[in-house]
C-alpha cells in the first residue's frame, strides 16, 4: 500500500513539475522569424519559424541544409523601448560521414526591420541569409 501511495505521489509531483516547466516555457517571449537562404543567387528555402527567445531551434532548409538558430534580446541601453535582437545561426550540409558546418553567421536586428547577411561557405559558395523578426 505504501509503495502504491509513493508511486502515486511521485507521479503527481512529476505531473506538477511538467506543468511548471510548460508554464515557464510559455512565459518565454516568442517571435516569428522569416528566413531566406540563397546559394550563388539561387533560392534554397524560405522557412518561417516560431522561436522562443534564448532557446535554440533547428530547421531543414530546401532539403540541402540544416540550420540551428537562436534569438537573444539585448538590453535597451538608451531607454527608447527598442530592444535589439541578436540572431545566431549555424548552417550545416551533409558531409562524408555526418553533417559538416558550412558557416555560423550572427547579426543584430531590430524587430520588423529586414537584414541580409552575405558570406562565403566553407566550400567557397556564395551564401546569403535574409532575416526578418516579427
Amino acid at each position: 500500500m505504501r509503495l502504491a501511495a509513493s508511486i502515486l505521489g511521485l507521479a503527481a509531483l512529476a505531473g506538477a513539475g511538467m506543468a511548471v516547466a510548460q508554464s515557464a516555457a510559455s512565459d518565454t517571449p516568442v517571435r516569428t522569424v522569416d528566413l531566406e537562404l540563397r546559394e550563388n543567387g539561387r533560392l534554397i528555402g524560405a522557412p518561417t519559424l516560431t522561436v522562443q527567445l534564448g532557446r535554440p531551434t533547428a530547421v531543414a532548409v530546401g532539403g540541402v541544409y540544416s540550420m540551428r538558430l537562436r534569438l537573444d534580446a539585448e538590453p535597451d541601453t538608451d531607454g527608447d523601448g527598442i530592444v535589439p535582437l541578436v540572431v545566431r545561426s549555424s548552417l550545416f550540409r551533409p558531409g562524408d560521414a555526418n553533417w559538416a558546418r558550412v558557416t555560423a553567421p550572427a547579426t543584430t536586428v531590430l524587430e520588423g526591420m529586414p537584414a541580409r547577411i552575405r558570406m562565403a561557405g566553407a566550400d567557397g559558395s556564395n551564401l546569403s541569409l535574409a532575416v526578418l523578426v516579427r
